[in-house]
């Protein structure tokens, strides 16, 4: 009888282990690193551009990092995971997860239902193929984990500007209008076009079949008017973006020697780790300048002497010459920008550092509550290890203030956890002590609006407990390896 009873426990204990599910992490914001692999500067700029595209269009784009995939597939780990968070709206369905598995070796896109027309799976498949796996290799190859996590980094900030560029900054509500207008121009575009088919057919088969020969005769003189036409104005416009290339290989030569001291000015004040790519870039300038010169020397040769039927080969080449030459046309700005970027940084890091400390002594005296958790009160020591990190960079000879402000954001950002979790303890041990009555299945819920200033969080329970809005996901996406 105990062997039986043994045997019954042990047969229960395997089984709610073989059949567990993942354990997902809470996400604090857009990007969540739990892999470990970009920098605070990496993620507090990748946080901001998500956010500010949230708040354009209202569509959620999530990136994150995990150390293992658990023994899952790379599908069903992100498909759980999204649907976990809820990222994106839940009436709209509008949002999209980035996962990468940096062990195995697998990412994927997974996209919301609401988002399927806007990010086909095979758009998602080109991104990975195309413009994420590529630095994703390269990362194999580097010597050590610093120059590996920054190869990763590179790629997911270019897989997330192709998603963003892919879709553009058309507000979600504006999208489904558009649909909804194209769906309802087709349908009644294709109920006028069976009603003249109706009517050619009654009238007779001999004078139907005339008119559509008439008519597909037109229609080719047309499509190859219109093409030539094509042809011909992009021929004008090759020549137009020739002289734009040569403009910008000038701007680029003028101004590196301004854009030269600027770095060197800005070098002594600030630690290597801020101005290294910017450094990397102009000194290869005069040589790639060069190189891009004489590949417009050709390119102006080949316009000169090619006729208007070759403009789109052409086309293609001038297109991607301006794309190189502009890294280092734009170099002087970028620098500026850099500049200004880490001079409000220090201004403002000091009085940052010192709200962030008030805010987390006065949060943690709201949670000094029996009813409060302890997981809440770990968000608040998580907000006061960034602090302190924070503080002490800041203390430093050489600061990188872009990070001192990073870290003091994500800081803010837990402690609004803190703050939102622990809302939720206080309410839940209250319905514990007084259980509110059941609706009937027939009551119905108003939902709340979408509000960018959520902080990650909802004390709303039709909301994702995840701090995103709870939408929904069905398995479209794209998947890829390394």
């Amino acid at each position: 009888m105990v062997k039986k009873s043994f045997l019954t426990i042990c047969f229960i204990f395997a089984a709610t282990v073989l059949f567990a599910g993942p354990n997902y992490h809470k996400p604090v914001g857009h990007v969540n690193d739990f892999a470990n692999i970009m920098s605070a500067e990496a993620k507090q700029q990748l946080e901001s551009q998500l956010r500010d595209y949230r708040d354009k269009t209202s569509i959620e784009l999530a990136v994150v990092t995990v150390p293992s995939l658990e023994d899952l597939t790379v599908e069903d780990y992100t498909l759980g995971l999204a649907q976990s968070w809820g990222v994106g709206d839940k009436k709209k369905s509008n949002g999209i997860v980035l996962l990468i598995a940096p062990n195995e070796r697998k990412m994927r896109i997974e996209v919301g239902y609401g988002m399927e027309p806007d990010l086909t799976d095979a758009q998602g498949g080109r991104i990975i193929r195309d413009v994420i796996i590529p630095y994703f290799k390269e990362s194999v190859q580097q010597s050590n984990d610093t120059a590996k996590n920054a190869k990763l980094t590179e790629g997911i900030i270019a897989g997330v500007n192709a998603i963003l560029a892919g879709l553009g900054n058309t507000p979600f509500e504006a999208r489904l209008e558009e649909r909804k207008i194209a769906a309802e121009k087709a349908a009644a575009k294709q109920k006028l076009q069976d009603e003249k088919i109706a009517a050619f057919v009654m009238v007779a088969g001999l004078v139907a079949l005339f008119i559509t020969m008439l008519v597909i005769i037109a229609w080719l003189i047309y499509k190859a008017e219109a093409r030539r036409k094509h042809l011909k104005n992009l021929y004008d416009k090759n020549g137009r973006d020739l002289k734009k290339s040569a403009d910008m290989i000038g701007k680029a030569k003028q101004e590196y020697p301004k854009a030269n001291d600027k770095l060197e000015q800005f070098k002594k004040s600030n630690p290597k780790e801020t101005w290294q790519d910017l450094d990397k870039i102009l000194r290869e300038s005069p040589a790639s300048i060069e190189s891009y010169s004489k590949r417009l020397d050709q390119l102006v040769s080949r316009h000169e002497k090619s006729n208007w039927n070759n403009s789109e080969i052409l086309a293609n080449h001038i297109t991607a010459l301006i794309a190189a030459i502009a890294v280092y046309s734009e170099i002087l700005e970028t620098i500026t920008a850099k500049i200004k970027e880490t001079d409000t940084a220090k201004a403002n890091s000091s009085k940052l550092i010192d709200s962030v400390q008030d805010a987390i002594k006065a949060t943690r005296k709201e949670l000094d509550d029996k009813d409060v958790k302890d997981k809440s009160r770990k968000y608040l020591d998580q907000a006061d290890n960034k602090h302190k990190k924070a503080k002490e960079l800041a203390d430093n000879q050489s600061v990188n203030w872009l990070v001192v402000v990073a870290l003091l954001t994500e800081a803010m950002a837990l402690v609004a956890n803190a703050k939102s979790q622990a809302k939720s303890d206080k309410e839940n041990a209250e319905e514990e002590r007084h259980p509110k009555p059941r609706r009937s299945s027939d009551d119905s819920y108003s939902s709340p609006s979408y509000s960018s200033s959520s902080n990650w969080s909802s004390s709303d329970s039709s909301s994702s407990s995840s701090g995103f809005g709870g939408g929904g996901f069905g398995g479209g996406g794209a998947s890829g390896s390394w």
